[in-house]
């Protein structure tokens, strides 16, 4: 039986983080620090594999333009268009999201792309109130796309993007697709959570047992790479 199901991750990130109990930080907030290193960061850090294509979502005529990455994503990158619904769709609808491995037919505008807040928010001050419009302006930044000026009504939002296809963590036995990932992911996943509160010191202190983990995981998918042969050509 594995070990590192859920229940076991949410402990090892407790234990690392100073967190002991749900009075101090619920199950469910540990649970999306755990869900975006599994399967937005480890990924990436392993070389595994992953699919490319689109992330789609809609906006509404009151969102404040900042919109955190869903966890499954490895990376968000260039180009980004705004899409106007035409003709426009009801105020009521909902908020959706997507990932198309097709290509999108857009015929309306492409965002001007940041990937640095200073650039980003020299052009936009943030102590400035904004009139609402189609947003022309788009700042990719910590895993959150930022657009300005602020919507006026519902657009499909579309951006490049690579996801990775592993299944997010939500009952108390779910685990990692490899055993082995736990620890790495549990480090992973606290030293994420610690820079976001600021604690850098502590975070610091996780390093070195985390870079240990990873390579426990990197020495197993080189050894599974060797074991892979190539397909002959006749």
């Amino acid at each position: 039986m594995a070990y590192w199901t859920l229940t076991n991750l949410r402990a090892k990130f407790r234990a690392l983080t100073g967190r002991p109990d749900t009075s101090s930080l619920p199950n469910a907030d540990i649970d999306a620090y755990l869900n975006q290193f599994y399967q937005g960061i480890l990924p990436e850090i392993l070389h595994l594999e992953k699919k490319d294509g689109w992330w789609q979502f809609n906006t509404t005529a009151s969102d404040s333009g900042s919109y955190a990455y869903a966890s499954n994503l490895i990376v968000v990158r260039p180009p980004l268009y705004v899409i106007r619904a035409d003709p426009p769709v009801a105020e009521s609808y909902p908020w959706t999201e997507g990932f198309l491995e097709s290509a999108i037919n857009v015929d309306q505008g492409q965002l001007r792309v940041f990937t640095e807040p200073a650039a980003f928010y020299g052009s936009w001050p943030q102590q400035v109130t904004y009139t609402r419009a189609q947003p022309i302006d788009a700042l990719l930044w910590a895993r959150t796309l930022a657009i300005m000026p602020p919507p006026d009504q519902i657009y499909t939002i579309a951006a490049r993007a690579e996801k990775s296809d592993f299944a997010a963590l939500v009952n108390p036995l779910d685990g990692p697709e490899q055993d082995n990932w736990g620890a790495a992911i549990a480090y992973g996943a606290a030293i994420e959570f610690l820079n976001d509160k600021g604690d850098a010191a502590q975070a610091g202190e996780l390093a070195g047992m985390f870079e240990y983990h990873l390579r426990l995981c990197n020495r197993r998918e080189i050894r599974n790479m060797m074991f892979k042969r190539a397909v002959p050509r006749f």
